[in-house]
């Protein structure tokens, strides 16, 4: 994607580098308190991204009352979680497990059921992230198969450039497309001819 803030987000909430469990607290809805206000109208956002961070903010952007439209380049949820997804974008391997432990992983108004093992596979997560946007009714927030091209600052917002030439106008943008579908291949001297695995 071109033109898009370095920014985890562009919404105008007191937006910082939110730790993994400051991103589990805003998906239980609990926005700071100097957050939004939302008086009358209900602002626009985008969400780019239907995996796990992308859902968060689904959720707690409808829970404070905003009008959400998200935007998934695959045809279904989970993002990197969803192996073999059909956007092309996922690295998630056969074997794949979290490496890090379920109580870490799970969202704080769901807690992951027991029999899901202490570093669940990509298919727990996957079935836990589809639970999740079941119970919370998510998906008729998201666009499927609507690739994002570019984001771009308006004066009064953004524009929304998709692949297929619609752009879309929006108040805020939260950008939660993920950074593990693009490898970073270490530059290293010489050949190598066996085979390469390389997560991110």
């Amino acid at each position: 994607m071109e033109n898009v803030q370095h920014q985890a987000c562009a919404i105008p909430l007191p937006c910082h580098p939110w730790s993994r469990s400051g991103l589990s607290r805003v998906a239980d809805g609990a926005l700071p308190r100097h957050g939004v206000e939302v008086s009358g109208s209900r602002p626009s956002v985008c969400v780019i991204g239907a995996g796990m961070s992308g859902l968060a903010a689904i959720r707690a952007l409808v829970r404070a009352g905003h009008e959400i439209t998200a935007f998934e380049a695959g045809s279904a949820i989970g993002g990197m979680w969803r192996y073999a997804n059909d956007n092309g974008l996922s690295a998630a391997y056969a074997s794949l497990q979290t490496n890090t432990s379920r109580r870490r992983m799970q969202y704080p108004s769901l807690p992951m059921p027991h029999a899901v093992p202490e570093f669940p596979h990509h298919t727990d997560m996957l079935v836990y992230l589809e639970d999740y946007a079941r119970r919370n009714d998510l998906v008729r927030h998201i666009a499927f198969r609507a690739w994002v091209e570019a984001v771009r600052p308006l004066e009064d917002g953004w524009e929304v450039v998709l692949r297929d030439g619609q752009t879309r106008r929006f108040e805020a943008v939260v950008v939660a497309s993920g950074h593990y579908w693009d490898p970073k291949i270490p530059e290293i001297p010489g050949e190598f001819s066996g085979a390469v695995l390389h997560v991110r």
